[in-house]
């Protein structure tokens, strides 16, 4: 940034020291405030570097409006008029404001000189206009930057202030009345302000130390608007309004700020946490130190001075603004019933100029807890009500240090008559509150919170201000007990009678019916007590239980069975137990809750299938479910099922799943029958007629007797077998697979037949036998378990087609382990009892076929074209059973004709139905192109044989590869054609371009020429398109082919040749162009060469080293400092060079050659990478005379000229003087005038678009 400078110039050149003055319109010097950027290195103000900058106030080239006639600074509510400014008067263009926290500084430009006008800077502290005019309030402030109208002697800086009540007499104008500018306060002989102006005066600027005016004058800046006015005289502060700047914003603000702030003190910490909100309408006072105390006095006689009160607003902020430097103090005014956390005045709280600080109150109120004391009768924790009365006299109180006893000066109360209790004017905090235990009562409530001790739970309570907390309750409860019996019932009748003992070791559980329901709920296990019945006496306690309601149960033990209670709620196992309703707190013990138990007899056996039918039961025989036992009552005890006898009433019982099993519990001594139901198609095995086996209404059964406390009679089992069946299908098993595949047919009318004697040998009287449907299904049944296996077989048709059996395989294989060419299958089945065999199924298949041709593919397409026959030799076409790539023995094949009607097919028979791969036997050269189908091996066809299939068109297409040759060529005349002279390159690179990109990328085919510059490219597929191209160096050039590169497509075993590359490089001409002094035609040691001639190269097109009308120029050039020229990157061919006369010369070298428009050239041969030198001119200029004269002579011949002859007037020192002079004038005046030039750039640059 530019600074603006009031110093003047540092030239010591007096003379242009006063013609930079007198140009400048500067004043020479000028004083500064310390520590302002007023005082920049060249005096004037740096505005926009420094904090707060300000861009210019632009003022609208087009508004011309003003106050109207006679409006005065003392006016409140001028009004604009426009077009009314005097010509003379007009033209503010912008204004200039800046705040760095202490200097304030200003500018004003205008466009013309403004006389002897004076500017007035407003600052407002409210934004409102009224009819553009700012609305004034107490203490806006005006700057009057006074000049008087000439700038030699300075300017003077005045401030006022907007007074809105006093005497009339305070106001600047004796003829105003209050509201007006008070008397203006002279800024800077009190070194508080600083002015300047430049000499045009168009531009003035003004800096104010807010600082000093704060501490020398108690005047604080504090304003949020700005705007600049002119008055017609600068003697007269009563004098005409006319120029203005309409008002912009612009905040300033030098005074200082206190901030108080009230909070509410939650936890009266005297800290502000994240919970505490601010509180309105507070009172906050604010004190200004003035008694010299050094602290705060704000009682007695010697107060300090109470500047304002304020109320807290809605955030409990009470903000004091406009503060002059000095101590303040902030006290608050306590409310009732509110207690504080913070002092009650601040601390000493310094404000200098443009400071804001900030102080913080905290308040609280107290609080109180409460709670009751209750009997807990049915110890749940909650005070039930009427029934549950207050407890008086228990001890509550505040446990301070935590260690759950009452200790010495900690707050404690007694419960009254309803058990009432109350802690008040408790400070905000946490709480522990505690009750002090009494002997055998236990605490029900709280059920959890705070640890008093190892016998108690209290309350924390986390009281905040103001709270009150409630239902912080204690309840307490006494202990209860049930006790009772546990005997042996010998007679079930429910009563402990003389004979029924005690029994001990039964465990006896007790559960707690928590929603008193009478129900033992899920939630309500497991047991809250188990205890165990006395050894001699069975007796059993609950001791020190809980009010409330339970159920007793006892744990069956196995084979006992409870016969009391005879009714109640169910226990976990099923049995009845004892319900105590509601036991509560100093109520009777519950008694003589007995239980009564007895044993039970039982029988069972198991119904078994005897598999091999003979009636033994092995371990493999399965247990027979659902079969039913009924057991009868032996009514007589003979022994015997008599007519009459009845069933027991839980007969009949059926047989389990899985086990066969079955039993009959819970019976009453006595005598019984077993007897089993025989099904239909079942034959009884076991019992048989011996021990305690008695006859039954079908079969064998068994007589029993049952005593009172016996254990389960067991092994009362019964045998049994049914009949046995075998089926299946018999099917074209079409892939000889030994599994019959979907879609597979079956076969109708073949014989299946079960060898019943094992004699092999079908006998239609001995042996049972089916025959095929037509889905081919068959079943053999009727056939008796046994432990021995049975062979099942087909009966094969003789003559017509030949069959191979493949299912079921007897594991014979062909040489490639082909399962399914037997011609005998059977199966072994073993028949058990129900057995039912299935899928006993016998597949049967005839051989196929496979037929093609063989033909060689010219454009290895795997086509078959029209033109495309079989090859001259023959291949071998075979089944590759093994897949491993090779004709192997035992594998069917054929061999290709090479004539006769169908050249090239073949005929393979004898094929094993499934999935072979068909291959031909490779031979040297060939490709196989067709089938596109490959593997390791090579390619073939994969095909599915079905049984007796017969495929077709298995064709095989083969190729020999193709082979590219071509050379390299050294095109020496460019002519795109092999000449006598042109020889072959060797080294370079001919590749096949497969991405057509030019480029030889990676893994591109490429080969290099040999040292007759041949090249070969074999082993290439027919039939595709190759692209052939060569690499060519950065400093050659192709003559051809013309297309850049071949596009060749060979075919089948084909050699393409010819695909020559030509090529050649550029070539130059150089040479130099000299002044030939002497004229002589040749280069001396003084001839120097000629700079910016111009040299000219022709294409001698027919080489008749003539340069005819029509042969074109193809370059132009220009000689170098030295005289060189040169001509690079030329063709191979014939050129002539001709150079372009300039006026006043002659050519003296070369002597011959081709007329060039009057000069003669040179012809030049260029052959491929040529370059050719020496290719000179001479020239001699015609206003010199040829130097062959003798150089020692002083004066040149008459008929010598000068070569050059600078226009002069004048002769001698005189003149000589006259033109230095001239130059040093000149120059000495340029200097002024560029200094004064850029001194005005520099006013300019400084405050234009800032």
């Amino acid at each position: 940034m530019q600074k603006f400078s009031a110093r003047g110039s540092r030239l010591t050149f007096v003379p242009l020291l006063v013609f930079f003055v007198i140009f400048s319109g500067l004043p020479l010097a000028s004083a500064t405030l310390p520590g302002s950027t007023y005082d920049g290195s060249d005096g004037f103000l740096d505005l926009g570097t420094t904090a707060n900058p300000t861009d210019p106030i632009q003022r609208d080239p087009s508004d011309d409006s003003t106050y109207t006639n006679n409006a005065k600074e003392d006016d409140e509510n001028p009004t604009f008029v426009a077009d009314s400014i005097p010509k003379n008067k007009t033209d503010f263009t912008n204004a200039y404001f800046k705040f760095d926290g202490t200097f304030l500084y200003a500018a004003w430009r205008r466009t013309e000189d403004p006389g002897s006008a004076d500017v007035d800077f407003e600052f407002n502290q409210s934004t409102i206009l009224v009819n553009d005019t700012p609305v004034r309030t107490a203490g806006d402030l005006l700057v009057q930057y006074a000049f008087g109208g000439n700038t030699s002697s300075g300017v003077t800086i005045y401030l006022s202030e907007w007074v809105t009540s006093g005497d009339d007499d305070e106001c600047e104008a004796n003829s105003s009345s209050v509201p007006c500018w008070d008397d203006k306060v002279e800024l800077t002989t009190l070194d508080i302000a600083e002015g300047n102006i430049s000499e045009d005066r168009e531009f003035g600027e003004l800096v104010i130390n807010t600082a000093l005016l704060s501490e020398n004058l108690g005047i604080c800046v504090n304003a949020n608007q700005v705007f600049v006015k002119s008055r017609s005289s600068g003697s007269s502060f009563v004098s005409t309004l006319q120029d203005v700047i309409r008002p912009t914003t612009f905040p300033v603000n030098s005074c200082g700020t206190i901030t108080a702030h009230k909070f509410h003190d939650l936890n009266a910490d005297g800290v502000k946490g994240t919970g505490d909100s601010g509180l309105a309408t507070w009172t906050m006072t604010l004190y200004e130190e003035s008694n010299g105390t050094g602290g705060l006095q704000n009682t007695g006689g010697d107060q300090d001075t109470n500047v304002t009160t304020e109320q807290t607003d809605a955030s409990g902020n009470a903000v004091f603004g406009g503060l002059l430097p000095g101590t303040y103090y902030v006290c608050e005014t306590l409310k009732s019933d509110w207690f504080n956390s913070t002092s009650l005045c601040s601390g000493a709280i310094a404000i200098a100029a443009n400071s804001s600080e900030s102080v913080s109150f905290g308040n609280y109120q107290k609080g109180s807890i409460a709670g009751q004391k209750f009997h807990d009768r049915d110890a749940d924790g909650v005070d039930d009500g009427a029934g549950e009365p207050g407890l008086q006299g228990w001890v509550i109180f505040l446990d301070a240090n935590g260690n759950g006893s009452l200790d010495g000066g900690e707050t404690s109360t007694t419960t009254n008559a309803n058990g009432a209790y109350a802690f008040n004017n408790l400070e905000p905090g946490t709480y522990l509150v505690c009750e002090v235990p009494q002997n055998l009562w236990t605490q029900s409530a709280p059920a959890s919170g705070a640890d008093c001790g190892q016998v108690s739970t209290g309350h924390g309570v986390e009281l905040t201000s103001g709270e009150s907390e409630t239902g912080k309750d204690f309840g307490n409860y006494q202990k209860v007990s049930i006790s009772g019996n546990k005997f042996h019932d010998h007679d079930a009748d429910g009563t402990e009678d003389g004979t029924d003992e005690g029994v001990g070791g039964f465990q006896i559980k007790l559960y707690r019916d928590a929603n008193d329901n009478g129900v033992i709920d899920a939630g309500e296990t497991p047991a809250v007590a188990t205890t165990t019945t006395a050894v001699e006496t069975g007796a059993y306690s609950f001791a020190d239980l809980d009010p409330g309601s339970y159920i007793v149960c006892e744990t069956q033990q196995n084979t006992w069975h409870q016969s009391s209670p005879s009714s109640g709620p169910t226990c976990p196992d099923g049995t009845k137990g004892w319900l105590v309703d509601d036991l509560l707190s100093g109520s009777a013990a519950a008694e003589n809750k007995d239980f009564g138990n007895f044993h039970k007899v039982s029988l069972s056996g198991i119904k078994w299938e005897d598999d091999n039918s003979d009636g033994t039961r092995a371990l493999t025989d399965d247990p027979l479910p659902t079969w039913e036992i009924r057991l009868y009552v032996d009514t007589n005890g003979n022994g015997n099922l008599d007519d009459g006898e009845p069933q027991h009433a839980s007969s009949p019982q059926t047989t389990a799943a899985g086990t066969g099993a079955y039993s009959y519990t819970d019976l009453d001594p006595g005598d019984y029958i077993v007897c089993e139901v025989l099904k239909s198609g079942w034959t009884q095995s076991y019992p048989s007629a011996s021990g305690n086996e008695v006859g039954c209404p079908d079969g064998n059964g068994y007589a029993v007797t049952l005593l009172s406390g016996d254990a389960e009679l067991t092994g009362n089992d019964f045998g049994n077998w049914a009949p046995g069946s075998v089926e299946g299908y018999k099917f074209l098993d079409e892939n000889a697979n030994t599994e019959w595949d979907d879609g597979e047919p079956g076969l109708q009318g073949w014989v299946i037949w079960l060898d019943v004697d094992d004699d092999g040998e079908f006998d239609e009287t001995v042996d049972l036998s089916a025959v095929t449907d037509e889905t081919g299904y068959y079943k053999i049944d009727g056939i008796r378990p046994r432990d021995d296996s049975y062979r099942v077989y087909e009966v094969i048709p003789t003559g017509g087609l030949t069959w191979y059996c493949s299912s079921p395989s007897d594991g014979t294989t062909d040489l490639f382990g082909f399962i399914g060419i037997s011609t005998t299958c059977y199966h072994d089945v073993t028949i058990g009892s129900r057995t039912a065999l299935t899928d006993r199924n016998f597949g049967n298949w005839t051989p196929a076929e496979k037929t093609g041709v063989k033909f060689e593919d010219m454009d290895a397409d795997g086509v078959l074209d029209e033109t495309e026959t079989a090859p001259s030799v023959s291949f071998t076409i075979y089944v590759d059973y093994n897949d491993n790539g090779t004709k192997d023995a035992g594998e069917p094949s054929a061999d290709t004709s090479t004539g006769g009607d169908n050249p090239g097919s073949y005929k393979i028979t004898g094929v094993n139905p499934g999935t072979w791969k068909i291959r031909e036997v490779a031979q040297a050269g060939w490709f196989c192109s067709y089938p596109t189908t490959t593997d390791q091996h090579g390619c073939y066809h994969e095909d599915t044989f079905g049984s007796g299939d017969s495929v077709p068109n298995n064709n095989f297409g083969n190729y020999r590869n193709a082979t590219l040759e071509g050379t390299k060529i050294h095109d020496l005349d460019a002519d795109g054609a092999e000449n006598g002279d042109d020889a072959g390159l060797e080294g370079w690179t001919i590749f096949l371009d497969g991405n057509d990109n030019g480029e030889l990328d990676d893994g591109e085919v490429s080969t290099t020429t040999d040292a007759d510059g041949d090249w070969t490219i074999s082993g290439l597929t027919p039939g595709t398109t190759y692209t052939v191209c060569e690499v060519l160096p950065s400093d050659w050039h192709q003559s051809a082919p013309a297309t850049v590169c071949y596009e060749v497509t060979p075919s089948s075993g084909e050699t393409v040749d010819d695909l020559d590359f030509l090529n050649y490089q550029l070539g130059a001409i150089a040479g130099t162009k000299w002044e030939d002094l002497n004229a002589n035609g040749q280069r001396n040691a003084n001839d120097g060469g000629l700079a910016g001639w111009e040299i000219e190269l022709y294409v001698d097109e027919n080489a008749n080293q003539l340069l005819d009308d029509g042969e074109p120029l193809v370059d132009l050039t220009e000689t170098a400092a030295a005289g060189s020229y040169s001509f690079g990157e030329l063709l191979p061919g014939h050129y002539i060079v001709c150079e372009v006369m300039q006026e006043n010369w002659t050519q003296s070298a070369p002597a011959t050659g081709p007329d060039c428009a009057g000069t003669k050239g040179v012809t030049v041969l260029i052959g491929s990478g040529d370059s050719v030198e020496g290719v000179d001119f001479g020239n001699w200029e015609e206003e010199v005379l040829p130097r062959r004269i003798d150089r020692e002579k002083k004066n040149p011949p008459p008929e010598v000229l000068p070569r050059r002859v600078l226009p002069f007037t004048g002769s001698g020192m005189a003149g000589w003087l006259w033109i230095g002079v001239s130059m040093l004038a000149t120059g000495a005046a340029l200097l002024i005038l560029n200094r004064v030039r850029a001194t005005k750039r520099l006013v300019t640059d400084s405050y234009e678009g800032s």
